[in-house]
């Protein structure tokens, strides 16, 4: 996942070009003429160098970045929204249909051993948006405040799902993934018709 841009990110990617433009070709002509010239012409020309250097590794850095903004801008709003059969409204995205299911877990053995492990679940979003995912669980009415869904996000933080009728914000990580496990009561036994679904709703990146 590319990291957001800082003046040191800048640097780094500037001191990289520099320094190879002033230990690469563009210095062979000024160790020649160093043989033949006195030591301030020399002392002049590499100055002009370094600078001449400094423009184009800054133009370097630039254009690198603008040729990936361009390929990026191939695919347009427009594009993801006819391919992903959704709508941007602002910088969220909602997914169309009224079903869009990360996982499922059904039957007895799945839901138990998700109460002994945290299970990966990867969102139809771009790693590093923050999903909007519903959870639903057809349990048994009495097992409401004896059954809960636990999640961790993509920076590890571990949250119970209070109201499980309700949408949870989830910040996903780099590959749109985060986790989840289910807490219960010990007298909470799971049916071979007990189901768990993590649907999503809407991604905002």
């Amino acid at each position: 996942m590319t990291a957001r841009p800082s003046a040191l990110a800048f640097l780094k990617a500037f001191w990289a070009d520099w320094g190879e433009r002033m230990s690469g070709p563009a210095s062979v002509p000024l160790m020649i003429a160093a043989l033949f010239i006195p030591d301030r012409y020399v002392a002049i020309g590499t100055g002009v160098l370094g600078i001449a250097c400094g423009i184009f590794a800054a133009y370097r850095v630039w254009s690198n970045e603008r040729n990936r903004v361009l390929d990026l801008e191939k695919i347009s709003r427009v594009d993801l929204q006819r391919m992903l059969n959704g709508m941007f409204m602002g910088n969220t995205f909602m997914l169309g249909g009224e079903i869009n299911l990360c996982k499922q877990y059904k039957g007895k053995f799945a839901l138990d051993q998700l109460c002994v492990n945290y299970d990966r679940v990867e969102a139809r979003a771009p790693g590093g948006a923050v999903a909007r995912i519903r959870f639903k669980l057809n349990a048994r009415r009495e097992w409401s405040a004896k059954a809960h869904v636990i999640v961790r996000d993509g920076l590890g933080q571990v949250e119970r799902v209070e109201n499980i009728y309700e949408p949870m914000s989830i910040l996903l990580g780099d590959n749109g993934e985060f986790f989840v496990k289910l807490e219960r009561d010990e007298s909470v036994v799971f049916e071979d018709g007990t189901e768990l679904w993590v649907d999503l709703e809407t991604w905002t990146k």
